[in-house]
Protein backbone atom coordinates (compact mmCIF):
# COMPACT_ATOMS: atom_id res chain seq x y z
CA UNK A 1 0.00 0.00 0.00
CA UNK A 2 1.33 3.47 -0.81
CA UNK A 3 0.59 6.87 0.67
CA UNK A 4 2.07 10.30 0.01
CA UNK A 5 3.93 11.95 2.88
CA UNK A 6 5.41 15.44 3.19
CA UNK A 7 9.13 15.38 2.44
CA UNK A 8 9.03 11.69 1.49
CA UNK A 9 6.67 11.52 -1.47
CA UNK A 10 5.06 8.21 -2.29
CA UNK A 11 5.85 5.88 0.63
CA UNK A 12 5.33 2.14 0.82
CA UNK A 13 3.41 1.06 3.92
CA UNK A 14 3.79 -2.61 4.80
CA UNK A 15 2.30 -2.69 8.31
CA UNK A 16 -0.32 -1.18 10.52
CA UNK A 17 -0.09 -1.73 14.28
CA UNK A 18 -3.20 -1.22 16.38
CA UNK A 19 -3.72 -1.03 20.09
CA UNK A 20 -6.83 -3.05 21.02
CA UNK A 21 -8.83 -1.55 23.91
CA UNK A 22 -10.14 1.91 23.14
CA UNK A 23 -8.82 1.69 19.60
CA UNK A 24 -10.45 -1.36 17.99
CA UNK A 25 -12.61 -2.33 20.97
CA UNK A 26 -15.15 -0.61 23.16
CA UNK A 27 -15.70 -2.17 26.57
CA UNK A 28 -13.25 -4.94 25.54
CA UNK A 29 -15.40 -6.01 22.54
CA UNK A 30 -14.26 -5.59 18.93
CA UNK A 31 -16.48 -2.99 17.27
CA UNK A 32 -18.28 -3.71 14.02
CA UNK A 33 -16.42 -0.80 12.39
CA UNK A 34 -13.07 -2.25 13.48
CA UNK A 35 -14.00 -5.69 12.16
CA UNK A 36 -15.05 -4.17 8.83
CA UNK A 37 -11.78 -2.23 8.62
CA UNK A 38 -9.66 -5.31 9.28
CA UNK A 39 -11.61 -7.41 6.78
CA UNK A 40 -11.21 -4.71 4.16
CA UNK A 41 -7.43 -4.40 4.53
CA UNK A 42 -6.27 -7.80 5.86
CA UNK A 43 -5.13 -8.96 2.43
CA UNK A 44 -3.51 -5.64 1.48
CA UNK A 45 -1.30 -4.88 4.48
CA UNK A 46 0.13 -6.72 7.48
CA UNK A 47 -2.13 -6.03 10.47
CA UNK A 48 -0.79 -6.36 14.00
CA UNK A 49 -2.57 -5.94 17.31
CA UNK A 50 -0.12 -4.91 20.05
CA UNK A 51 -1.91 -5.32 23.36
CA UNK A 52 -1.56 -6.19 27.01
CA UNK A 53 -4.91 -8.03 26.67
CA UNK A 54 -6.08 -6.79 30.06
CA UNK A 55 -9.47 -8.51 29.69
CA UNK A 56 -8.04 -11.77 28.29
CA UNK A 57 -10.35 -11.90 25.28
CA UNK A 58 -8.34 -10.56 22.34
CA UNK A 59 -7.80 -13.94 20.66
CA UNK A 60 -11.51 -14.72 20.86
CA UNK A 61 -12.50 -11.29 19.55
CA UNK A 62 -10.12 -11.54 16.57
CA UNK A 63 -10.26 -15.29 15.86
CA UNK A 64 -11.85 -15.07 12.40
CA UNK A 65 -9.59 -12.27 11.17
CA UNK A 66 -6.17 -12.32 9.51
CA UNK A 67 -4.18 -10.43 12.16
CA UNK A 68 -1.08 -11.03 14.22
CA UNK A 69 -1.52 -10.55 17.97
CA UNK A 70 1.54 -9.26 19.78
CA UNK A 71 1.76 -9.31 23.58
CA UNK A 72 3.03 -5.86 24.52
CA UNK A 73 2.50 -4.70 28.09
CA UNK A 74 4.36 -1.39 27.93
CA UNK A 75 4.93 1.47 25.57
CA UNK A 76 8.58 0.43 25.31
CA UNK A 77 7.53 -3.02 24.12
CA UNK A 78 5.22 -1.52 21.49
CA UNK A 79 8.02 0.78 20.34
CA UNK A 80 10.49 -2.12 20.13
CA UNK A 81 7.99 -4.04 18.02
CA UNK A 82 7.49 -1.30 15.41
CA UNK A 83 11.25 -0.76 15.31
CA UNK A 84 11.64 -4.47 14.51
CA UNK A 85 8.98 -4.24 11.78
CA UNK A 86 10.53 -1.11 10.29
CA UNK A 87 8.99 2.10 11.58
CA UNK A 88 9.42 3.87 8.22
CA UNK A 89 6.92 1.44 6.69
CA UNK A 90 4.55 1.19 9.65
CA UNK A 91 1.46 3.15 10.65
CA UNK A 92 0.61 3.00 14.37
CA UNK A 93 -2.87 3.54 15.81
CA UNK A 94 -3.70 3.91 19.50
CA UNK A 95 -5.35 5.94 22.21
CA UNK A 96 -3.47 5.44 25.49
CA UNK A 97 -0.31 6.46 27.25
CA UNK A 98 1.29 3.10 26.46
CA UNK A 99 0.83 3.89 22.74
CA UNK A 100 2.67 7.22 22.76
CA UNK A 101 6.15 5.91 21.92
CA UNK A 102 4.97 3.91 18.91
CA UNK A 103 2.72 6.75 17.70
CA UNK A 104 5.62 9.17 17.90
CA UNK A 105 8.10 6.90 16.05
CA UNK A 106 5.92 5.33 13.34
CA UNK A 107 5.97 6.89 9.89
CA UNK A 108 2.39 8.00 10.71
CA UNK A 109 0.97 7.91 14.23
CA UNK A 110 -2.81 8.07 14.47
CA UNK A 111 -4.53 8.77 17.78
CA UNK A 112 -8.16 7.76 18.16
CA UNK A 113 -10.11 10.02 20.49
CA UNK A 114 -13.23 7.89 20.61
CA UNK A 115 -15.81 6.95 23.21
CA UNK A 116 -13.16 5.52 25.55
CA UNK A 117 -11.19 8.78 25.33
CA UNK A 118 -7.47 9.47 25.13
CA UNK A 119 -4.86 11.60 26.86
CA UNK A 120 -3.48 14.98 25.89
CA UNK A 121 -0.01 13.39 25.69
CA UNK A 122 -1.29 10.83 23.20
CA UNK A 123 -2.85 13.57 21.08
CA UNK A 124 0.24 15.78 21.14
CA UNK A 125 2.55 12.90 20.16
CA UNK A 126 0.48 11.78 17.15
CA UNK A 127 0.55 13.02 13.58
CA UNK A 128 -3.20 12.71 13.12
CA UNK A 129 -6.12 12.58 15.55
CA UNK A 130 -9.42 11.02 14.50
CA UNK A 131 -12.61 10.22 16.37
CA UNK A 132 -13.32 6.67 15.19
CA UNK A 133 -11.50 3.69 13.70
CA UNK A 134 -13.78 3.74 10.66
CA UNK A 135 -12.02 6.96 9.55
CA UNK A 136 -8.80 5.00 9.01
CA UNK A 137 -10.21 3.37 5.87
CA UNK A 138 -10.64 6.78 4.30
CA UNK A 139 -7.05 7.73 5.21
CA UNK A 140 -5.66 4.52 3.70
CA UNK A 141 -7.77 4.49 0.56
CA UNK A 142 -6.86 7.99 -0.55
CA UNK A 143 -3.08 8.27 -0.97
CA UNK A 144 -3.30 12.09 -0.93
CA UNK A 145 -5.43 12.50 2.20
CA UNK A 146 -2.67 11.97 4.77
CA UNK A 147 -0.46 14.33 2.75
CA UNK A 148 -3.16 17.00 2.79
CA UNK A 149 -3.47 16.71 6.58
CA UNK A 150 0.28 16.68 7.34
CA UNK A 151 1.68 19.19 4.85
CA UNK A 152 2.76 22.54 6.25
Amino acid sequence: MKIKLPGRGLTEIDNIVFDFNGTLAKNSKLTDDAKDLIEKFQNLINIYIATNDIFGNVKDELMDLKVNIINAKTGAEKLAFIMKLGYTKTIAVGNGNNDILMLKKAVVGICINGLDGTTTECISNSNIVINDVENIANLLENENLILSILQK
